[in-house]
């Protein structure tokens, strides 16, 4: 990612670009938790103006999360000087690695949810062995005997389930 920034640092729109779509989504996460969902727009918008804008003095050394962050954290509180009465209390803003926990914690909440809805979709006898296996820790043998099915029929069972779940969860990637 680090090339990314010399690109932009020489002016190369291309790579602006291809920053923008790898980011703005995160920037506009960490903006609604402060602003509403227009003003997050605007929010997300001054900070990639003001990147490309100072891209001159972006030093070699930064990185990209870091410099995205500050600069959220910047263009937020200008963004409250110049449109709210009471100023925001920066200290009111996590720290980096603070918004970069909770922000991987939130990923994980919704990836286990799609992964459960999707779980769901299964058909009930794969379900039942997916979950004895994933959830309850049971080995191959004893869902076989559980299930009163041959050892193969579980491993069959579970591959299917994994091809099923890897190929519904394909399109939430990213």
């Amino acid at each position: 990612m680090e090339l990314l920034l010399t690109r932009i640092k020489r002016g190369d729109h291309q790579a602006f670009k291809e920053l923008f779509e790898l980011y703005h989504k995160k920037v506009y996460r960490f903006a609604t938790r402060f602003a509403d969902d227009d003003q997050a727009d605007d929010i997300v918008q001054d900070v990639f103006i003001h990147i490309w804008k100072t891209r001159h003095a972006i030093k070699e050394d930064v990185k990209l999360d870091a410099l995205l962050f500050n600069t959220s954290k910047q263009q937020l509180s200008n963004w409250y000087r110049k449109h709210r009465e009471e100023p925001l209390d920066e200290d009111s803003i996590p720290a980096a690695e603070e918004y970069e926990e909770q922000d991987a914690t939130h990923h994980l909440a919704a990836r286990k949810k799609i992964l459960s809805q999707c779980v769901n979709r299964l058909p009930p006898r794969r379900r039942e062995v997916f979950t004895l296996y994933h959830h309850e820790g049971l080995s191959y043998q004893e869902i076989a005997q559980y299930l009163n099915i041959s050892i193969s029929a579980v491993g069959n069972h579970l591959y299917l389930a994994s091809e099923f779940l890897r190929e519904q969860t394909q399109s939430y990637r990213g």
